[in-house]
């Protein structure tokens, strides 16, 4: 009876744990039916230590991740099976951190790193809460510093960590040298600021003593090439200097961070006193400066890019149309348009018949002309056209569009992936999903909301699928799929030998194309 009691017990408790290991979402119920079991004697506590070690040797790394979850659970509440997982704890180790390079991590590798951070923070917490009543935990513990970063969660030899270090470093040293760099400038710039402020100071004491009796206007120049210097060049550079030391972080340099900021004071009140003098210094005149005129020519400016600037660089002529149309009651003429224009016609687009009395020359574009020269061509010509005059084009009216343009009230509504509807307005058509037709809202065509609800039957009668993924597909997305295919062995043969083929007959035939040989 017992023995019929223990094989239920072991077949129930492998089945959870079997269950929740393979599971994507860590079942909360599952978990309290194992504790359950295992409270019940220290034979279950065994058993189940075994079934995850089953279980934790499998090729999978989500698999590994939910038994070390499992261990985790157990191991807080269970003294027996805190005592088996020590005594095994290197197989634990070479199973959860894939230290040992003979013996890495299963797929899928982008769960590695997350069954690795798990591992080190549990066997972090098992120390620091039971590591006092565990020799061999506790040692356990001291040996895994030699390999493992308790502190960033990683191993020490990690190729992520070794690269975020060395990156880390590279900063540092970046910003050491700015900080030198701002402290040579601050040791350069003191003479020059100290300078300054006794030439200010000076310069303020004897508008101080003199008070009205002086005309300020006369040490106009004077104040202004101080105020210059100030806020062009001493100010600006001070700022700069608390920018970077902010910026440095961790690495700068406090005692030179206090000192640029005093230095900044010292210069903001000096600006405080230029600016109560209250004297236009944008308006000062500066003696010694020298006002350039620039003439400005009659000469129109022609655009370099137009067609007129590139005939008149070929034939060194300037273009000239014939823009002159010569009026007349009902008719305007031109020496290039065969038929009369009758300005009592109707404009296009303009309902009614109302007529415009005349036709403005703006509105009047004349074809371009080119004369034919093969010499200075960049296309082939026959000779029998060289010196001609060619028209490029036909003469045009240009009018204003004078209708009404009706707004688009409606949206395309077409269902997207991401679960809403096609916000985009077009009259006619949407450029992603078509010719614009009525929808309901679900997005979906009116007559398709029967065919909808057909389907909505079928799908919702097909059994869900059980389990996770295998480890080779667990990583993998339409583009893994689609880069499989694209950069498969024989393709990239195939494609190979076509490219050699074309270069081969292109090679072959190199100057069959080119007229000149």
């Amino acid at each position: 009876m017992e023995v019929d009691e223990f094989e239920e017990v072991k077949r129930d408790l492998k089945k959870s744990i079997e269950a929740l290991s393979k599971s994507e979402d860590f079942d909360p119920i599952l978990i309290k039916k194992i504790k359950n079991i295992c409270k019940k004697n220290d034979r279950n506590v065994c058993l189940a230590q075994k079934l995850l070690y089953v279980q934790l040797r499998r090729n999978h790394c989500v698999v590994r991740l939910n038994c070390v979850r499992i261990m985790d659970q157990l191991f807080q509440r269970s003294h027996s099976f805190r005592n088996l997982v020590i005594d095994d704890f290197q197989t634990f180790v070479d199973l959860t951190l894939g230290s040992d390079p003979s013996k890495p991590l299963p797929a899928p590798i982008s769960q590695n790193k997350k069954l690795r951070r798990e591992s080190i923070k549990m066997i972090k917490e098992w120390h620091e809460k039971f590591g006092e009543g565990y020799k061999k935990l506790r040692l356990s513990f001291n040996f895994l510093k030699q390999i493992v970063d308790f502190d960033d969660l990683s191993l020490i030899n990690d190729e992520e960590r070794l690269k975020r270090i060395e990156r880390q470093e590279k900063l540092e040293r970046i910003w050491a040298e700015r900080i030198r760099k701002v402290s040579d400038e601050i040791a350069e710039y003191s003479v020059d600021i100290q300078s300054w402020s006794t030439r200010t100071k000076n310069l303020f004491d004897v508008l101080d003593i003199a008070g009205n009796k002086v005309d300020t206007s006369s040490y106009s120049e004077e104040i202004s090439g101080q105020y210059n210097i100030l806020t062009r060049r001493l100010l600006p550079k001070t700022k700069a200097w608390i920018v970077t030391l902010t910026k440095a972080g961790n690495s700068t340099d406090h005692g030179l961070m206090r000192r640029a900021i005093d230095l900044k004071n010292r210069l903001g009140r000096s600006l405080v006193k230029f600016e109560s003098l209250n004297i236009a210094f944008d308006q000062i005149e500066v003696k010694e400066e020298c006002i350039i005129k620039v003439e400005r020519t009659s000469e129109p400016v022609i655009d370099p890019t137009t067609w007129e600037a590139t005939v008149k660089k070929v034939t060194g002529e300037d273009l000239k149309l014939n823009l002159q149309l010569e009026d007349n009651d009902k008719v305007i003429k031109s020496e290039n348009i065969d038929a009369p224009i009758n300005i009592d016609a109707p404009i296009p687009g303009v309902s009614g018949s109302s007529s415009v009395p005349k036709i403005r020359l703006e509105d009047i574009t004349e074809p371009d002309q080119m004369i034919v020269d093969p010499e200075k061509s960049r296309f082939w010509v026959s000779d029998h056209r060289e010196g001609q005059v060619l028209s490029i084009g036909c003469t045009q009216r240009v009018t204003e569009f004078s209708g009404t343009s009706e707004p688009v009230k409606w949206t395309c509504r077409a269902k997207l992936d991401s679960g809403q509807l096609c916000p985009r307005m077009d009259r006619n058509k949407c450029p992603f999903h078509g010719v614009i037709v009525a929808r309901d809202e679900e997005g979906l065509l009116v007559e398709q909301v029967e065919k909808k609800i057909n389907f909505d039957l079928v799908s919702k009668s097909r059994a869900k699928r059980n389990g996770m993924k295998s480890a080779d597909k667990w990583d993998e997305t339409s583009r893994t799929r689609l880069e499989k295919k694209i950069f498969n062995k024989n393709s990239a043969s195939r494609v190979a030998k076509d490219l050699r083929k074309y270069d081969k007959i292109r090679t072959k035939d190199k100057f069959v194309d080119q007229f000149n040989y």
